[in-house]
């Protein structure tokens, strides 16, 4: 028993299931420039999730191999203080999900953000 926790097991960890599949979206991305709704999903969620935007946008151009976000506000009304940070996580996130080869533009109200 570790710290009063009672029936917990050790697992080992290691790529998920959900991993494995959005590596294999990648790579059917990097192919044919085709998403499939699992990517799709993530990129409409990551905003909220990683930026605190109370509503977002996404849209995407296999070309110039960019991902455009449009923020509907912050949650608590201001940009986070680590917003900086916040977008660095975010072009991770999208770099991960369909190449490095992918950047970002994040809006909020008509100022770029980045």
């Amino acid at each position: 028993m570790a710290d009063g926790v009672k029936n917990t097991i050790s697992v080992p960890v290691g790529p998920s299931d959900i991993v494995q599949k959005l590596m294999v979206a990648r790579d059917l991305t990097r192919r044919s420039g085709i998403m499939v709704e699992l990517q799709v999903q993530q990129l409409r969620l990551w905003p909220l999730a990683v930026l605190g935007a109370k509503s977002s946008e996404c849209d995407f151009d296999f070309d110039t191999k960019r991902v455009y976000f449009k923020i509907n506000g912050f949650e608590g009304g201001e940009p986070p203080a680590d917003l900086t940070q916040r977008l660095n996580n975010l072009r991770e996130c999208v770099q991960f999900l369909l190449g490095p080869e992918y950047v970002i533009q994040v809006k909020n109200d008509r100022k770029i953000l980045r």
